[in-house]
């Protein structure tokens, strides 16, 4: 026996040992209750008083908000670079106003996600373009893992948007597609990522699930369901700061 160990649980009764077996479960139980959500996808609502509509590519959501001065694009989805969790931000933006106007990410995005059971909630700004490219120079080939990004083949592409979204995720190294600061000028536009750290972890499913992505909440406020959670983005677009938020749904 381990000399540390002797000794351990004398002065405990039956009844004692007993309740600390029956602690133990109830511990084990508890770190089950930490199980991954059903395969989730997050998608736009459109009834948060916004212009959002919701727009689906090969069954893949996008939030698209449409006015005289421009179109806002955007849609959440999970990446891994190296052993860090993000929710990546795909956003793009078409001015077609008369005036330019600045996009900075590091300062006017913003995400939050909320635990409705708990009432936890946290803001989130993204990470330094400078930390994406450290940590994707750790990680060979130079990009997030590819098991979490949307199957949207280029020649089933629906114009420009998802032309645009299929260049990002497949084509240019993901060094150029980091969103930086930039101006966006009149009759122009910008796409590309930004990437919010989470107290997440994704898998993929396994079985007839294949292909969909799981979450699992690092931290003690883990929702109990799809239902229980949501995530909103305040971002930018021509027409001044926009909010955007998406409902966690099961993508079966």
């Amino acid at each position: 026996m381990n000399p540390g160990l002797r000794g351990f649980g004398r002065g405990f009764g039956p009844g004692h040992r007993l309740a600390l077996a029956a602690a133990s479960v109830v511990a084990v139980a508890l770190v089950g209750c930490a199980a991954s959500l059903p395969p989730t996808v997050l998608v736009p609502t459109t009834d948060n008083g916004a212009k959002t509509s919701a727009y689906f590519n090969q069954g893949a959501p996008f939030a698209v908000v449409r006015d005289s001065t421009g179109t806002l694009l955007a849609a959440l989805e999970p990446a891994v670079v190296g052993s860090s969790t993000y929710l990546r931000l795909w956003y793009m933006v078409e001015n077609d106003g008369d005036a330019p106007f600045e996009v900075d990410p590091q300062t006017d995005f913003h995400l939050r996600y909320r635990v409705k059971s708990s009432g936890a909630a946290q803001e989130i700004t993204p990470d330094a373009p400078g930390t994406i490219v450290e940590r994707l120079d750790d990680v060979r080939p130079a990009r997030p893992s590819r098991r979490f990004e949307r199957d949207v083949e280029r020649r089933d592409a629906a114009g420009k948007w998802m032309g645009a979204y299929w260049s990002d995720t497949h084509e240019w190294d993901q060094r150029r597609t980091l969103l930086r600061r930039e101006t966006v000028l009149a009759g122009s536009r910008v796409h590309g990522f930004a990437y919010f750290p989470v107290p997440m972890h994704f898998e993929e499913a396994a079985g007839d699930d294949e292909g969909r992505t799981r979450f699992t909440f690092k931290d003690k406020n883990t929702p109990a369901s799809n239902d229980d959670f949501d995530v909103s983005v305040r971002l930018t677009s021509p027409a001044g700061v926009q909010t955007l938020a998406f409902r966690p749904e099961d993508s079966r």
